[in-house]
């Protein structure tokens, strides 16, 4: 508490000296002032500012057309009229008062469009050039009642006809402190005054940009994460800067709402300044909670809220009075704010020397202002860029801020995931356990439905035969001892056994009970000696050619690892199926091969080829199932069950093989399947195709 009183009464002395530092007397001499500009050309030279002695009529509108007398005081411009003495004692802040000056041009401006630049006038004038009224701002009058305030930077143009201007100028204020012409007026060539106001307003807009879009990146952090208070405080710091922004200097807040009142526009300057403080307060203390006291912020927020409330209810020319309060409060807050930021940065807080290089430049910032406003310094406003430094540099200590926490949040998240990938791994092992047995169930469940409709489907054939044939034998329809129906009912007999063999083989191969005597063979030799052992028994029983057609190289081992025997089946089973769709004196390709897969692996691939009438395009993709058969052999009446490719799929996967199917209707079927080759060796050596 001790250091908050003794900041304050250093504060306070320092705004008294500040205060009573702009007096000035007035000059003795009593002519008419006149500025020499005829050794400098506007055109040549740019801009210049008409800052100088000007002629000073007190408590008086002189008539801009008539003869001008001697001038009640000469009086420095910029500056308020307060800073002027006259019989002795400075002049009050309120009344009203006439300005004058003669301007002596260079030769080279006559007869050229030329501008002035009025920008801060308290608190209503009249301008005047040669005795022409050129407008003004708001409604100069002798009294409060009848005057209408309005104070916004304004260009006016006129023609330099002549080698001497008058510039005359009413000037009332019955609103504010800050009375007369307090800030420089510019004279140049139109070109230029404009091209420096356009350039002017491109800065202040590239500032309120800034500030504008910082405070909405930090109000949508907020919205994201509403648990931390300091982005919403930094959001609605930034709002309240570039609101007063866009009273200060150009205002550009009259040209985007040129509707709005210039009492509600002050009521706004002092309002957001007022939240500015509240809030980079609010702020610093989100940040620095270990630093900066509670205590001291609300007691400083309270002084602050108290003179926002005052500014609220009371008129503006009651207010306006008081702007020296507003002085105090802002000194008074970044004096704080660097105060608190110097503990943090001697206690190495994280983030301090950010917050302490923000902090300064917005304090000499803020100092520079007062002091400039105060008519002791003749710099300029910078608050508004000292500000933007400030919000960027929290902008980055926010976001580092974050960064961390993010990067904290991944830490954690790994040495959390760490923890747990033992437990994980067994979860997943058990879970994949789980879900295999499961799948495996359904599987099984599904099989045994589809097994027993098509069992009940392909038995019921043969037993209605049979049942047929011993009915007609007991009834007596045929003779019991005719050989004929005998050998029929042992046919049917033969394929439910054929059938049921099959069933248990496919059973046993989809729930991997059979086991395989893998063997390292060459594919070329194996393959020959197959085809050459079944070959004789196919051509005497089905009348059918088969016909070799190998691509391999002798000069080659073509080494895969299979079961012999079940690749064997694989093969017979392909074969028989071909002899059944072939046209009768057709013959069957074999064609033995090697092809690369789409994995990259090499593969020996053995086709079947047969000349029959094909399959439908609808059925191929079908033909590997269980019991699945063409139309044309249901209405023919194969006694085949429609296990046989079943059962070659099955083998041919197992053995990390593939099957496959290719036909056209009318031209025949290619079955092959491909089984992956170890190894290629030749006679010298070998050579791996892995």
């Amino acid at each position: 508490m001790q250091q908050l009183i003794r900041i304050g009464i250093f504060f306070f002395l320092l705004l008294s000296g500040i205060m009573s530092s702009g007096l000035h007397t007035s000059a003795d001499d009593s002519s008419l002032t006149v500025m020499d500009m005829s050794e400098s050309s506007l055109y040549e030279d740019g801009l210049r500012s008409l800052d100088g002695e000007w002629g000073f009529y007190w408590e008086t509108f002189l008539d801009p057309g008539e003869p001008l007398p001697d001038p009640d005081a000469l009086i420095q411009v910029p500056a308020e009229w307060t800073s002027l003495q006259l019989d002795g004692s400075p002049l009050p802040h309120h009344g009203y008062a006439t300005y004058h000056i003669r301007l002596q041009l260079h030769e080279e401006d006559l007869n050229h469009s030329l501008a002035i630049y009025m920008a801060n006038v308290s608190t209503a004038y009249d301008l005047f050039i040669n005795g022409e009224a050129h407008g003004g701002q708001g409604v100069t009058a002798d009294n409060r009642e009848d005057m209408e305030p309005e104070n916004f930077s304004t260009v006016y143009f006129f023609d330099a006809d002549t080698p001497e201007v008058d510039v005359v100028i009413h000037v009332s204020d019955y609103y504010q402190r800050s009375a007369g012409i307090w800030e420089s007026v510019r004279i140049g060539t139109a070109s230029d005054i404009v091209a420096e106001r356009e350039s002017n307003t491109l800065i202040q807009m590239f500032i309120l940009g800034g500030i504008f879009l910082i405070g909405l990146y930090h109000l949508i952090l907020f919205l994201i994460r509403s648990k931390d208070p300091g982005p919403l405080y930094f959001s609605i710091l930034c709002f309240s800067i570039g609101i007063r922004t866009l009273l200060l200097r150009d205002t550009l807040m009259f040209s985007l709402m040129p509707w709005i009142s210039w009492s509600l526009a002050v009521n706004l300057e002092y309002i957001s300044a007022l939240m500015s403080l509240i809030f980079i307060l609010l702020f610093l203390r989100s940040q620095l909670p270990d630093d900066l006291p509670k205590r001291v912020v609300v007691i400083a927020v309270s002084l602050i809220g108290s003179y926002l409330v005052f500014v609220a209810v009371t008129p503006t020319w009651i207010f306006r009075e008081t702007n020296y309060v507003l002085y105090v409060l802002a000194i008074f807050a970044t004096a704080l704010a660097v105060y608190y930021t110097v503990v943090a940065l001697v206690r190495r807080r994280d983030g301090a020397m950010l917050y302490g290089a923000g902090m300064l430049v917005l304090f000499i910032a803020v100092a520079n202002d007062v002091l400039y406003y105060a008519h002791v310094l003749e710099t300029d406003g910078y608050v508004a860029a000292g500000l933007l430094f400030f919000l960027f540099i929290q902008s980055i200590q926010l976001s580092r801020k974050y960064a961390r926490s993010f990067n904290r949040a991944e830490g954690l998240s790994a040495e959390l995931h760490e923890m747990n990938e033992q437990l994980e791994t067994r979860v997943k092992e058990r879970t994949a356990e789980l879900k295999q047995a499961n799948n495996h169930l359904q599987k099984m469940e599904r099989s045994r439905r589809q097994l027993f409709a098509s069992i009940s489907h392909e038995l019921n054939t043969p037993l209605t035969f049979i049942q047929g044939y011993i009915k007609a034998m007991i009834d007596g329809v045929i003779d019991r001892d005719d050989s004929k129906y005998l050998r029929s009912i042992y046919t049917d007999t033969t394929m439910m056994s054929a059938m049921i063999r099959d069933l248990q083989d496919l059973s046993k191969l989809e729930s991997d009970q059979v086991s395989f005597d893998y063997q390292t063979v060459d594919g070329l030799d194996f393959f020959t000696d197959v085809i050459q052992e079944q070959s004789w028994m196919i051509e005497k029983k089905n009348n059918t050619t088969i016909i070799t057609e190998n691509e391999l190289d002798h000069n080659h081992k073509w080494l895969i690892n299979v079961d012999p025997v079940r690749i064997k089946q694989v093969f017979s089973n392909l074969v028989l199926n071909a002899i059944k769709h072939a046209s009768k004196g057709k013959e069957i390709v074999i064609r033995l091969t090697s092809v690369k897969r789409a994995d990259g692996c090499h593969a020996l691939q053995v086709c079947v080829k047969d000349f029959g009438e094909g399959i439908p395009k609808e059925d191929i993709p079908f033909v590997f199932d269980r019991f699945y058969k063409l139309e044309k052999d249901e209405i023919n009446d194969s006694r085949g069950a429609g296990l046989g490719l079943a059962i070659a799929k099955e083998i041919v996967e197992l053995h990390d093989g593939e099957i496959s199917v290719e036909s056209e209707l009318g031209e025949g079927s290619v079955f092959s399947f491909r089984l992956p080759i170890d190894q290629v060796t030749k006679s010298e050596g070998g050579e791996h195709y892995g």
